[in-house]
């Protein structure tokens, strides 16, 4: 059953099942966190917390594991800052775009 509008901070994921980059994003309350699944780039990692950065939340940890040669999975804590005002839906899209600009 998917009940619940896109304003209440209970418990949400967006999932996105492009081939690459693949983004699941899930808020909990003032926690959000952000799973990606990319193609691996120099300075992808940096790329993307500038990004968060950008979008009102607060890193508070991340760890990046390469699978294979050419893929990276990267996994981010973050907390809300008080000017957050996105979506999950908003914010995996505004991070597949950064990403996709990237690419």
């Amino acid at each position: 059953s998917n009940s619940g509008d896109g304003n209440s901070y209970g418990v949400s994921k967006a999932l996105s099942w492009l081939v690459l980059p693949e983004l699941e994003a899930r808020v909990s309350e003032k926690n959000v966190l952000i799973q990606i699944h990319c193609e691996k780039h120099k300075g992808v990692l940096m790329h993307i917390l500038k990004l968060i950065d950008k979008l009102y939340l607060s890193v508070l940890n991340t760890t990046s594991l390469t699978f294979g040669t050419s893929i990276v999975n990267i996994t981010i804590t973050s907390k809300m800052d008080d000017k957050f005002s996105f979506s999950v839906k908003q914010l995996a899209k505004n991070i597949r775009v950064g990403l996709l600009q990237l690419m």
